[in-house]
């Protein structure tokens, strides 16, 4: 076996689904008048709880990757992983054909018009970058095949009716996508994350899936821009904020009591994001969340010298990579003489109703905030921003440093800025929200039966 497949196979099951084990049970099911559902989604809690909803149903089985399976597991919903349907035949199918691709890859790379492609201000670069490339394609063709053949055998076996993806634009679901279609089989993306901005690898692509749901108008909108075909898009509210736009709100002696906080002085909470900045265009990820960091600390210092009992909550994305993590925060927090700041990964709902302003970045907690009458204070630091876009929204945005301070001092404590916020906030409750009813999960349940054949 080439040693680029074996350890594509060796990794595979750790990046795609990763247990080779199966729920017996899941075959003791009555199937008949059920149909199967193909769900490759984020194990989160909002998207458990649609699957959660399919299976009380009665009318629908199964068949998750590994992450969703292991949360299926804790609430003991019967289902089955698509790893049982890897085989003896896929591990052979991909060890054959990338040995023929071992072969015809170098072919293609030796063509002058293709090594062309490589030249940066007229130097070729081509033998530089040559090994990576290999490498690169070969895995990603490795991952691709493997993962053709196990769908191919589960398409073989089960009647699947209907794909749910969390988006159609990453290599492995897109490949999903493509190998259920071309089965005849329908695809549902559920659009993830609440915010959505300009260069994220999502809007500037086409749409794979036959329709996407799990959206709101302000969603569509960002389709429309990108002149995508938005007949697929079907605007349905979003389940991750059913539980705050139907109203099963806590008090806010409730959520300070959680947190460990006095619920009778105000509170400031900065929420970051998984990626930050969140566009193609900026790379420095790390020294931006920093520098952007810094600069509101310095602000919140010169705020708690004028109000001496203010709080300062720092609820940070609990898939924030590395080294942005709670220590980043805390440690940064200590050394502009705040000591006492909260930093936490969890109690997101605690967090949004505790808070008297929150201070982000474009992140989804953003909308969470709006939903909840709180003011939102925007850091878009960068030298490109879409601030343009949101300017007839309930956001502030703040595009220079020097201006944090007086504006989340006007958030916290201005009457008239809180008046101007609150006529801006019903429009934009439903344009990133739709109905606000906590009917979203219905709506798609409602699609998801009218798509499955």
């Amino acid at each position: 076996m080439p040693a680029t497949t074996a350890l594509i196979l060796e990794n595979w099951p750790a990046t795609i689904c990763s247990n080779f084990s199966f729920n017996t049970s899941f075959h003791a099911l009555k199937r008949m008048g059920k149909k199967t559902v193909l769900a490759l989604l984020r194990p989160a809690p909002r998207y458990m709880d649609l699957l959660e909803e399919l299976h009380k149903s009665g009318c629908y089985d199964l068949v998750v990757d590994k992450p969703v399976a292991q949360a299926l597991s804790s609430r003991s919903i019967p289902h089955e992983i698509l790893d049982s349907y890897i085989g003896q035949k896929a591990t052979y199918w991909v060890d054959k054909t990338m040995r023929t691709l071992e072969k015809r890859l170098p072919e293609v790379f030796g063509k002058e018009a293709f090594r062309q492609q490589f030249n940066f201000d007229g130097q070729p670069v081509f033998d530089e970058i040559v090994q990576p490339l290999f490498n690169n394609l070969m895995g990603q063709f490795a991952e691709e095949i493997f993962l053709v053949e196990v769908l191919r055998n589960l398409f073989n076996k089960r009647d699947v009716s209907l794909l749910l993806v969390w988006t159609d634009v990453i290599r492995y679901t897109k490949t999903a996508t493509r190998a259920a279609q071309a089965r005849k089989i329908p695809v549902l993306q559920l659009l993830h994350g609440g915010w959505q901005s300009r260069f994220i690898g999502h809007f500037e692509n086409q749409i794979y899936a036959d329709k996407i749901a799990n959206m709101a108008p302000f969603s569509k909108d960002f389709f429309e821009f990108y002149q995508r075909d938005t007949s697929k898009c079907v605007v349905t509210g979003r389940v991750e904020f059913d539980y705050t736009a139907a109203s099963q709100k806590m008090s806010r002696a409730e959520a300070c009591s959680r947190l460990g906080l006095d619920h009778e002085q105000p509170i400031i909470v900065f929420g970051t994001t998984h990626h930050f900045p969140h566009t193609l265009w900026y790379r420095d990820y790390h020294d931006s969340v920093g520098q952007t960091f810094a600069a509101f600390l310095q602000a919140f210092g010169k705020l708690r010298k004028e109000h001496p009992k203010l709080q300062l909550l720092v609820k940070v994305h609990p898939s924030a990579p590395a080294p942005v993590s709670n220590a980043f925060f805390q440690e940064r927090a200590a050394a502009a003489g705040i000591s006492d700041a909260l930093v936490t990964t969890q109690h997101l709902q605690e967090a949004m109703h505790a808070c008297d302003v929150l201070v982000s970045f474009g992140s989804t907690i953003c909308i969470d905030a709006l939903l909840l009458d709180k003011p939102v204070v925007i850091l878009d630091l960068q030298a490109r921003s879409d601030c343009y876009v949101y300017k007839d929204d309930a956001f502030a945005f703040v595009r220079n440093p020097e201006d944090i301070y007086e504006t989340v001092k006007a958030a916290l404590f201005d009457k008239k800025f809180q008046a101007d916020m609150e006529k801006k906030r019903e429009r934009s409750k439903y344009y990133y929200n739709y109905l606000n009813d906590g009917k979203a999960m219905e709506r798609v349940i409602s699609l998801i039966d009218e798509m499955a054949q």
